[in-house]
């Protein structure tokens, strides 16, 4: 009879432990509401050297990353589809445009390319400056206009690319599809290498953000500048912490979220920010879902840690702490279900997202 009591207690803790291991890594970690998140365990995906940037392409079928290599990832099987090669620095931007029909990669050597997403072909190469790209991003607006009035009005899809050189560079669609030759816009007004641009979404709106310099050289403070980037004006701007290395807009374009010691959350409408969120580690990258969701829909990183904010809440709502070396860069898919981090080691982590009531 004892013996049978002893069976059953240690049943008992073993379910007990396994239950809450199951909880620790694929369960919800804090309802919201009725609503409720859960985190699968990650794929991990392996290249070689660190992975700065990291995109999806728009169906969320492929990852693309870039670093010492710029590679396509199967995001079903988890394995390489097809490596772009020619990059002669650190590949520090990758977007792919709205439509997934081309690649953007930028790197510190001072290489722009634009690709052909199906084949991996380059198109467009810019590269006679040296001057390193921090950054690269597609517009989300794409009117389609076809007439050369609304080429001259901007209504046709932007290739922003932020650079090291105090400037951000406006490429539109003709300046890289075969038989046009149209000339780029140059951005001025930020007196350090910009770090991070973001378009807002389905418009021209474009937030750039780079350190100013304290008096002993140290960055003291960030500012993010707002554009018209339709009509290469300047809209305003707005001082954030230290050491902006992020931006993100959210889904609906009315917050954007700026990654420093600190996340600044700054109302888009009146360039003012608006609350303040403090990761401990700080945020060197940070990512709004494309979806909408407010829960889990804001994502950072600092450190080995990434952290899933709920936005309606300012609370962080799950904390992924799997890698083992420093994160370098953060992504959603567009649906919101997958989130890709890429480290300093090689990994990439790419998590399956789970919202339910």
């Amino acid at each position: 009879m004892k013996r049978n009591h002893e069976v059953l207690y240690l049943q008992s803790v073993l379910l007990a432990m396994v239950s809450w291991i199951g909880w620790a890594c694929f369960s919800p970690s804090e309802s919201h509401g009725q609503s409720k998140l859960a985190v699968d365990q990650p794929m991990v995906l392996s290249t070689a050297g660190r992975v700065a940037t990291v995109a999806f392409s728009p169906d969320g079928m492929t990852l693309l990353s870039g670093g010492n290599k710029v590679v396509l990832w199967d995001v079903q099987t988890g394995k390489a589809k097809q490596e772009l090669t020619g990059h002669r620095g650190t590949v520090n931007g990758v977007a792919f445009s709205p439509d997934g029909k081309w690649i953007a990669s930028g790197d510190r050597g001072g290489m722009l390319r634009v690709w052909l997403a199906g084949s991996g072909k380059w198109v467009m190469e810019q590269s006679g400056n040296k001057v390193p790209v921090n950054a690269v991003a597609f517009s989300r607006d794409r009117r389609q206009g076809k007439t050369g009035r609304d080429r001259r009005q901007g209504k046709t899809g932007l290739l922003a690319v932020a650079n090291e050189n105090k400037t951000v560079t406006l490429i539109p669609e003709g300046g890289w599809t075969a038989g046009e030759n149209r000339a780029s816009r140059v951005l001025r007004g930020h007196s350090q290498g910009v770090n991070a641009i973001a378009f807002a979404p389905n418009s021209l709106l474009l937030a750039s953000a780079a350190v100013v310099l304290g008096p002993g050289g140290d960055g003291d403070t960030s500012w993010v500048y707002f554009w018209d980037a339709g009509r290469g004006s300047l809209l305003g701007r707005v001082s954030v912490t230290s050491n902006a290395t992020s931006v993100a807009f959210s889904a609906d374009g009315r917050l954007l979220a700026v990654g420093s010691d600190r996340i600044s959350i700054v109302d888009v409408s009146t360039r003012k920010v608006r609350y303040f969120l403090s990761p401990k580690e700080g945020a060197s990258a940070v990512a709004f879902s494309p979806d909408g969701n407010t829960l889990g829909g804001l994502a950072s990183v600092g450190d080995k840690i990434v952290w899933l904010w709920d936005t309606a809440r300012r609370q962080p709502v799950f904390r992924l702490s799997q890698p083992r070396s420093p994160v370098l860069s953060i992504a959603f898919s567009r649906d919101g279900n997958l989130l890709a981090a890429g480290c300093a080691d090689g990994r990439i982590y790419v998590w399956r997202l789970r919202r339910f009531r």
